[in-house]
């Protein structure tokens, strides 16, 4: 059974008491009717999921994970400084 969001009055009261209790997460406001007072500012841009940063940022990142790989993997016990950090 699929269950559809759809806002209300109703709805709108769940969510507040559910981001007013500390129950150590927090309701989706994008999920208020879009005239409440709490409704997300963001909940009307739109969603970019493009890669924004700048090709040098990308460059060094992947150095890092190249620098990375070449570590030796936690928990490998054919590595001796590994089998040596366990005494």
């Amino acid at each position: 059974m699929h269950l559809e969001h759809k806002p209300s009055d109703e709805m709108d009261l769940m969510i507040s008491a559910i981001n007013d209790a500390d129950l150590g997460w927090k309701a989706d406001t994008c999920k208020y009717q879009k005239h409440h007072e709490l409704y997300g500012k963001h909940c009307d841009q739109p969603i970019n999921l493009a890669q924004t940063g700048k090709t040098e940022d990308l460059e060094g990142l992947m150095e890092e994970l190249a620098e990375a790989e070449n570590k030796p993997k936690f928990g490998d016990l054919s590595n001796p400084d590994f089998v040596k950090s366990l005494t």
